[in-house]
């Protein structure tokens, strides 16, 4: 279906359906992009991390304040940029929901050709809004919270509608408005399951859950944290793709085949 009547009301449970859905229907494709998306830029944090983590905080070593402050500054600049990309991922994901909806045979090519070519976007939009969420959290975090929760589907815009960056962000606290109360239910349960995942993963691996010292180990930043990236990543993608479409029906009566004339 690609047109019809509006749903009513957002629902989580028929989000949640559709994510699987495009799971389902398109997992290898996803993964590959996840392990590209994802695992790949983890990687390279980790690396940062270690290496300019490990130093400033020497136990044996008296505190260098300056040094500390700077290397603060480029470990957390390398994690912004590198979650930025989290934001490619999901645009692969809103590509495979049009896929599985119109029923096409397009695979990891034709996705990452759509990728690409709204790249620039994505990763300014991805860069924007991830500053703009950690800025509102610094303030005071209930700002943050409210700017993630209106900026929830900018990479599905970003990658279907051809918009600006201020407009993309518009549009999307457009299509979330009125939607925000279930979409942090959905957020709050993503989060919630990622952390108990990675701490059992830590607790099975051995890495401590209470030592500083252990965020700079090798096997924490080169293993666990970009195997649980790949995971939830992909799970993040999903569902983003599977809200940002819940959005369109509910407020436009478009489903995801409806916008499909986009790839023409």
């Amino acid at each position: 279906m690609t047109a019809g009547t509006a749903p009513g009301r957002f629902e989580t449970g028929r989000v949640l359906a559709r994510a699987y859905r495009i799971f389902r229907r398109r997992p290898l494709t996803l993964v590959a992009l996840s392990v590209l998306f994802g695992g790949l830029p983890s990687l390279v944090t980790g690396y940062v991390n270690i290496h300019f983590s490990s130093g400033a905080l020497s136990p044996t070593a008296p505190t260098d304040w300056r040094a500390l402050v700077a290397s603060f500054a480029i470990v957390e600049s390398v994690a912004i940029l590198a979650a930025s990309c989290g934001y490619l991922l999901q645009a692969a994901a809103t590509v495979c929901a049009i896929q599985v909806q119109t029923r096409s045979e397009d695979g990891l090519s034709a996705t990452m050709s759509t990728v690409i070519r709204r790249a620039p976007i994505l990763l300014l939009v991805g860069l924007v809004s991830q500053l703009g969420v950690l800025v509102g959290e610094l303030a005071f975090l209930v700002p943050g919270v409210l700017l993630a929760l209106a900026w929830a589907v900018v990479a599905p815009v970003a990658t279907l509608e051809p918009l600006g960056l201020v407009a993309t962000l518009r549009r999307s606290a457009a299509l979330t408005r009125g939607s925000r109360g279930a979409i942090f239910g959905i957020m709050l349960l993503y989060g919630l399951a990622t952390v108990v995942f990675n701490l059992v993963l830590r607790g099975v691996a051995g890495v401590s859950l209470v030592d500083p010292a252990a965020n700079t180990s090798t096997l924490l930043n080169f293993i666990i944290n970009p195997v649980s990236l790949v995971i939830w990543g992909t799970v993040w993608a999903v569902v983003t793709a599977a809200i940002y479409f819940e959005l369109r029906w509910l407020k436009e009566g478009v489903e995801a085949g409806g916008v499909a004339a986009v790839f023409d």
